[in-house]
């Protein structure tokens, strides 16, 4: 058996893969199959090597269009801090704004923080115990990211007391490039820099191609479908090299005055949401947030009680039913495998009231759109998961008018060469300003896209002629993770291992790993220890577990520990509080192919001995529960 080659992968690298990757894991699978993590084309390295740091500033940003930025909109409002004005005339109402989210301009953003708000700043997370824990459709995931104060420059334009927090759901969480939201009057009342309220900067840790998610909000937007703008950010933190962002419009009161002329209706955000009895409570209310209700929601799910033959009038009281058609077909076009149809996540929902309050469909997190790999094929007409295109798809009426659409966009919408030729626009927009460590993967990545783009015709005319014959699968299973077994070990290795070593030489163990109902023999037990590399600033460690049963997979365990906690006789909890235990496997003899298999929880790790000193021997057990996924 090869093993010399897993310590050195380092928890850099096995960490990208799960942390990155949890989100694929609980949208990329349905009707309760698990899965590869990991597509054969993807090496770890990869993933790491989107979210290093560059190591030194990129080429300055062409400035873009000119634009007057400075706008008087200094009047002293209530509630808080007086908004600072502009000196000189205002661009006309969302001049700024639309400039700013030209396809064709790279804003440039400079924050300014504190340096220790910073690091609390991107080393907030989301676990996947908040994400998908047992129960996890009882509720809104909990956001855990707060509000944090900064200095923000927006082309030369500085306001102080600027909101800046982190973003993201699971598979987007970066230390080192987090996504961010900058709301210029989260501090002051009514500040703006010129019409400019706020800011959404996206870290395309998804998406080292850069261009997936502008990409699919053209398409949408050429179809009709109110999506967000999207341009690109060359973003600066505290004086650090610059950043190529994505610069998404965010899904607020002034997009829906420009698509719905209204924004006193109801908005909903799906996240793992679905219109199921028992799903509805994962919708996030975005307005009216001091008035509550599921009422819009609650309609869908009645109406999609009707019988076959009532089932699109039902529908169409309570949704724009043909937008519908239209917002599910540009999924199926662009691959956006992570949406509503596919995986019932990353949409937008708004009951319009110029429309008598009936759902319009939004989309939203389209970083997994025009996928390559294992999700080369994309999605596939009748991977219909969610509860309203399924039941819709197995209706011939219905069918019939979703295939209809679908052809008439793939003839009018779908352009080949319109695509290849956005491809090449926003390369020559991103590349110039790629940090040395993004460039490979990203050459990879847009060499996909761009080969998706060139056979999606094909493929979905062919299942187009098929469509009437086609079976479409079961509702996705609830993500939710479930007690699935446990792990104790009793461990021995030392500090300064972690990334180095490898862990059946520099560690050994014993003990039971209980999955399903098995306790295979252990073959081999190793462990490595260390200042996590992912943190920077040597605040959290990593006890890497390795445990080998028969068979061709190598279990692992990334057990996050605080350094300062580590002292003979220190009890520590693995609760999936602040930072969670992932447990994946690995291929024994290529090291590849990560699978996450779940997380550690309502356990204890225990220190017997040792230290956080150079060589230090230590001596620890590990007592946890394994909380398999729901899928």
């Amino acid at each position: 058996m090869r093993t010399g080659n897993i310590g050195r992968r380092g928890v850099g690298r096995w960490a990208a893969v799960v942390l990155g990757s949890a989100l694929v894991a609980a949208c990329g699978s349905s009707g309760g199959q698990g899965a590869d993590l990991l597509a054969d084309a993807t090496d770890a390295g990869e993933l790491a090597d989107t979210t290093s740091p560059g190591g030194g500033d990129a080429q300055a940003a062409d400035p873009g269009p000119e634009v007057a930025l400075d706008a008087a909109a200094g009047a002293e409002t209530s509630g808080g801090d007086t908004a600072p004005a502009d000196t000189a005339e205002g661009p006309p109402p969302d001049a700024l704004e639309a400039a700013l989210l030209d396809p064709d301009h790279l804003v440039e953003v400079a924050i300014d923080m504190a340096p220790w708000d910073w690091d609390s700043l991107r080393h907030q997370t989301r676990t996947i115990f908040d994400a998908l824990g047992p129960g996890c459709l009882d509720r809104v995931a909990p956001n855990p990211f707060t509000w944090f104060r900064a200095e923000v420059t927006l082309e030369g334009y500085s306001r102080g007391d600027v909101g800046v927090r982190k973003k993201g759901f699971l598979g987007s969480m970066s230390t080192d490039k987090p996504s961010l939201k900058v709301d210029f009057d989260t501090f002051v009342d009514g500040q703006r820099v010129g019409d400019v309220e706020r800011l959404t900067l996206n870290n395309c840790v998804q998406d080292p191609a850069y261009l997936r998610q502008c990409l699919a909000y053209e398409v949408f937007a050429r179809a009709g479908v109110p999506a967000p703008r999207c341009a690109f950010g060359l973003v600066r933190v505290n004086g650090g090299p610059p950043r190529v962002y994505a610069n998404i419009e965010p899904v607020k009161k002034r997009f829906l005055r420009r698509h719905f002329d209204s924004d006193e209706g109801l908005l909903y955000e799906g996240t793992l949401s679905d219109f199921r009895p028992g799903w509805m409570a994962t919708f996030e209310q975005k307005t009216q947030e001091d008035a509550p209700t599921q009422a819009p929601i609650e309609a869908v799910v009645a109406a999609l009680d009707a019988p076959d033959d009532e089932l699109a009038q039902a529908l169409d009281a309570v949704i724009d039913l043909d937008g519908f058609f239209t917002f599910w077909a540009v999924e199926v076009l662009v691959g956006h495998w992570d949406g509503y149809a596919s995986n019932t996540n990353n949409y937008y929902v708004y009951a319009a009231p110029h429309d008598d309050g009936r759902l319009h469909f939004i989309p939203w997190g389209t970083d997994g759109a025009f996928p390559t790999g294992e999700q080369d094929a994309g999605v596939a007409v009748a991977r219909t998961t969610g509860a309203l295109a399924r039941r819709l798809f197995m209706v011939p009426e219905t069918r019939a008018r979703f295939a209809e659409r679908l052809g008439a966009l793939l003839d009018s919408v779908w352009d080949p060469a319109w695509l290849q030729g956005e491809i090449d626009r926003m390369d020559a927009i991103v590349r110039p300003h790629l940090e040395p460590g993004a460039l490979q993967p990203y050459v990879a990545a847009r060499q996909g896209v761009a080969a998706f783009v060139a056979k999606q015709r094909a493929r979905l005319t062919g299942e187009l002629q098929a469509i009437a014959s086609m079976q479409t699968g079961p509702l996705r299973d609830a993500p939710c993770m479930k007690p699935a077994g446990s792990v104790t070990l009793t461990l021995h290795t030392r500090w300064g291992t972690l990334g180095k070593e490898n862990p059946f030489i520099a560690g050994s163990g014993e003990g039971e790993l209980e999955f399903a109902g098995q306790s295979p023999p252990l073959v081999q037990v190793g462990a490595l220890l260390g200042p996590d590399p992912e943190s920077g600033d040597g605040s959290l460690a990593i006890l890497q577990v390795f445990v080998q049963p028969p068979g061709d997979r190598i279990w692992v365990a990334n057990v996050p520990v605080v350094p300062g906690q580590i002292i003979p006789g220190a009890v520590l909890p693995v609760d999936g509080e602040g930072v969670a235990a992932y447990v994946f496997t690995i291929d024994a003899v290529t090291y590849d192919k990560a699978q996450l298999v779940g997380a550690l929880g309502d356990g204890t790790l225990t220190i017997d001995n040792g230290a956080p000193l150079a060589g230090a021997e230590f001596d620890v057990r590990l007592d946890a529960t394994l909380f398999g996924l729901g899928f």
